[in-house]
C-alpha cells in the first residue's frame, strides 16, 4: 500500500521525484530508470502506476505548437469578480483551446494557456469560448511569437 498523508494524497519521497524527474521523456525504459536509481524494474513500475493512479503524474505527448503548420499558443489574463474566481477558473479550464488555466494573485484572477490553430483562432476563443464563461470583467491577450521549452498538449 502506497503512503499517504493526513489527507490521503499520495506521499511524494527522493525515489518518486527521481522517477518524475526521468520521465521527462516519457520514453524512457523502466529498466534504465531502475539503474539509475539503483532500485529494481518492478519497484519502478509499480511507483509509476501509483503516480498515475493517484493522479500525482500523467504520461502523455506533448507537441511544439510552432513547428505544426498554422498552429501557435496565446497567454490570456481575466479578472473576475471575487466571489466568482474558482468557478471562472474551472469553467475556462474545459473551453475549447484551453491547455491549462489557474487562479493567481496579482493583477489577473484567472490566468492561463490557450492553442490555436488555423481553424481556431484567437478572434474564436475571445469571441466564441470566452462569453460562454458568466463571471469575467475583462481579459488580456498574450501572442506568444517564440517558445523555449514550450511543448503543449494537443487540446483542438
Amino acid at each position: 500500500m502506497a503512503e499517504t498523508n493526513d489527507h490521503g494524497a499520495l506521499l511524494i519521497d527522493r525515489v518518486n521525484m527521481e522517477i518524475i524527474r526521468h520521465l521527462w521523456d516519457g520514453r524512457i525504459a523502466f529498466s534504465v530508470i531502475a539503474k539509475n536509481l539503483g532500485v529494481t524494474e518492478n519497484t519502478v513500475r509499480a511507483r509509476v502506476r501509483k503516480l498515475t493512479e493517484s493522479g500525482v503524474l500523467q504520461i502523455i505527448g506533448l507537441v511544439d505548437a510552432e513547428v505544426i503548420p498554422g498552429h501557435s499558443t496565446a497567454f490570456f489574463g481575466l479578472r473576475t469578480r471575487l466571489e466568482d474566481v474558482i468557478r471562472v477558473g474551472e469553467e475556462v479550464s474545459r473551453l475549447r483551446g484551453v491547455v491549462a488555466a489557474g487562479c493567481v494573485t496579482g493583477r489577473f484572477d484567472v490566468m492561463g494557456l490557450a492553442l490555436l490553430s488555423e481553424e481556431f483562432r484567437l478572434y474564436h476563443f475571445l469571441a466564441e469560448e470566452l462569453p460562454r464563461v458568466e463571471g469575467i470583467i475583462s481579459a488580456e491577450t498574450f501572442a506568444v511569437f517564440k517558445g523555449f521549452n514550450f511543448n503543449v498538449r494537443y487540446v483542438l
